[in-house]
């Protein structure tokens, strides 16, 4: 059985027939504790495994954040974000939001050192490339001198399954 953190007015917890009830006003009011440090204003109601609340509202599923800033500030196109300057996915509060696109949101979290960007990329064509050409090598040196695929990735800390591919051609192809 699934309980819910939500109040009502005598404090007992709602059920949830009761919490889609009520205005979507009282909704975030209900599922907001601020944080007293950060000021971020949390969504204490459903979370994704990324942090991010989630909530319902006329039929829908929302991102909270995004919700409460259409509520707040109007709608946005599809392609609009809206963003964290306080980096926490959880946050609601107005002051810590801005609006943005995909390419600002990953400008953002490489600025804030949150999204993985290899030292040498400007080696490889892909950025978002866990290996350069240069471990590649390293790479393909080792596995012709027989030392093993479960070995090697574990030392350049990267998934079997890269190794396997680069052991089998299948990517860095061009890379001798």
């Amino acid at each position: 059985m699934v309980t819910y953190a939500f109040l009502n007015e005598r404090n007992f917890a709602m059920k949830a027939w009761e919490y889609r009830n009520i205005s979507i006003e009282d909704r975030f009011e209900q599922s907001k504790q601020i944080d007293p440090n950060t000021k971020c204003h949390n969504f204490l109601g459903f979370r994704t495994h990324q942090g991010y609340g989630k909530i319902k509202y006329k039929g829908r599923a929302y991102i909270a954040h995004r919700l409460f800033w259409i509520l707040n500030k109007g709608e946005l196109p599809q392609d609009k974000y809206v963003l964290h300057h306080c980096d926490n996915p959880s946050c609601f509060n107005l002051e810590h939001l801005f609006v943005g696109t995909n390419a600002d949101n990953i400008a953002d979290k490489v600025a804030k050192g949150r999204q993985y960007r290899p030292a040498g990329g400007k080696e490889h064509p892909r950025p978002m490339a866990k290996l350069t050409e240069t471990q590649v090598i390293e790479i393909k040196n080792l596995l012709k001198r027989g030392y093993s695929q479960a070995d090697i990735h574990r030392d350049f800390e990267v998934s079997r399954q890269i190794v396997s591919d680069i052991a089998t051609n299948k990517t860095w192809i061009w890379v001798k």
